[in-house]
């Protein structure tokens, strides 16, 4: 049942037609943006009744001097001060949330009459979720997941957390079930749903946690998937930039037989680069060429743009990864060694121009002042 201080608000506000828009209105996550609606014909008070719905729910309402806010849209959304006297109705929204994105339209009732002021798309921009996220173990990291979830009265339908076929937590009509493997370390707080953010948080993360997570809700009464992201723990992480057809060393941190994979920045799964044990090595063709064991480390050489990326070393038996090393590849005219020539070229070069032009103004002058000599030179001898 919805709670008595809320239902007032619930006020009917239907429009016919199909739900098309000319305009598109873009806005972040969490940000704020209006919506224009204005009227060139301002009615009298007592006639005026004006009505801003997304789809068929209502945002907020002005009848006569009243103002009236949907459920979800309260203390968020705002009219112009003074508006209804120059006819401006437009809508401003604060604290977007993704539930916000679809077609908004303005509309005046007059004489039992529906007159559409405005009509547009508003398209709210969400964090993308990653495929694969990184933690160092003992910290604590968050699971990016949105979406609009259904509700009954004032309580979440059902969202859900799992971990391949191990639930992690689940929203059940206002109560939290979190699994055993991960009781006080999981979290949803229920503010967050209501912004549409479903995002999970883990803390204290063991290299138990590490593994493919999905995050689910109900949407028109069915199991809707939003998210998967490939969670891995590791011991140690480190990041490193370095020059076009330089060589890195990857820290193996371990003594066990161990797995070295790489993924790209840009792609959607990673690769085998190595298998690592003891002394001995077996590589991929693509990293066979320009690998060797130094000591505790695997050295890297000849690097190129699409070594840009992630890479993981695993012990092979234990299934741990052990060590991530994020590397960020400059191309040779991008990096920083690269600049620093360039600029101080472009100084050179600054430099060479303004003597040259110092050298030539001077040169001009000189030979102005002997023409001038010479022409005084002249004219005396013609008096003369």
């Amino acid at each position: 049942m919805v709670p008595a201080q809320l239902l007032w608000i619930i006020i009917p506000c239907t429009l016919s037609g199909p739900l098309s828009a000319g305009m598109v209105k873009i806005v972040n996550l969490g940000g704020s943006i209006t919506l224009p609606c204005k009227l060139l014909e301002v009615p009298p008070v007592e006639q005026l009744d004006v009505c801003w719905m997304l789809g068929e729910y209502l945002v907020i309402r002005m009848n006569r001097d009243q103002i009236i806010y949907g459920i979800s849209y309260r203390n968020r959304t705002k009219l112009p001060a003074g508006g209804a006297s120059r006819g401006d109705f437009s809508l401003t929204i604060t604290h977007t949330q993704h539930g916000d994105s679809g077609v908004y339209r303005c509309v005046m009732f007059r004489e039992e009459q529906e007159l559409k002021l405005a009509e547009l798309q508003l398209s709210v921009e969400v964090p993308h979720s990653p495929s694969a996220l990184f933690v160092r173990t003992g910290d604590e990291v968050v699971l990016p997941c949105f979406g609009r979830v259904d509700w009954l009265d004032s309580e979440a339908e059902k969202v859900r957390w799992e971990r391949q076929d191990l639930l992690v937590l689940e929203w059940v009509h206002g109560s939290l079930y979190v699994g055993p493997r991960f009781k006080g370390r999981a979290s949803l707080p229920k503010d967050r749903i209501l912004q549409d953010d479903i995002s999970l948080e883990l803390k204290n993360t063991q290299h138990e946690d590490q593994g493919v997570y999905n995050c689910s809700f109900v949407k028109s009464k069915a199991f809707r998937n939003s998210a998967q992201i490939n969670l891995t723990v590791t011991d140690n992480m480190t990041w490193l930039e370095a020059g076009f057809g330089s060589s890195v060393l990857l820290p193996l941190h371990t003594v066990s037989p161990v797995i070295l994979s790489f993924l790209p920045d840009r792609g959607n799964g990673s690769v085998r680069v190595c298998e690592v044990e003891k002394e001995q090595m077996e590589c991929g063709a693509a990293y066979s060429h320009r690998t060797d064991l130094q000591q505790d480390s695997l050295e890297l050489r000849m690097l190129s743009m699409e070594d840009s990326g992630t890479f993981s070393v695993m012990e092979r038996e234990t299934q741990r990864t052990v060590s991530v090393l994020f590397i960020q590849v400059f191309p040779p005219s991008t990096g920083p060694l690269e600049e620093d020539v360039r600029g101080v070229n472009m100084i050179i070069i600054i430099s060479i121009i303004t003597v040259v032009i110092v050298v030539v103004i001077a040169v001009l002058r000189r030979w102005r002042q002997r023409r001038l000599d010479r022409a005084e030179i002249e004219e005396a001898e013609v008096c003369l």
